[in-house]
């Protein structure tokens, strides 16, 4: 019987091999993948998004589509204006 260390080891594994097809269909440009990427990072998913890379993989799926990305770009852009309004 799988115990739910065991469970959680594989369910890691599988999100850990998504990101993998997501990172190669992603550097071949398609949109989704790097949407699907950039949120696995941020949601704590093993990847190899390097530092700085996100804003470059939601702002690909954004100019081609993904109203998910476009949804994370207005997000982002709110929350830096109320940061730049607090500094006042």
């Amino acid at each position: 019987m799988a115990t739910l260390a065991d469970v959680r080891a594989c369910h890691d594994k599988d999100e850990e091999e998504a990101m993998r097809w997501f990172r190669r269909a992603a550097d071949a440009g398609h949109p989704e993948a790097a949407y699907n990427l950039a949120v696995g990072h941020l949601t704590g998913v093993r990847t190899d998004v390097r530092p700085g890379e996100i804003h470059e993989l939601i702002r690909h799926a954004h100019d081609h589509g993904v109203e998910e990305a476009s949804d994370v770009l207005v997000r982002q852009a709110s929350q830096a204006a109320l940061l730049q309004f607090a500094a006042f």
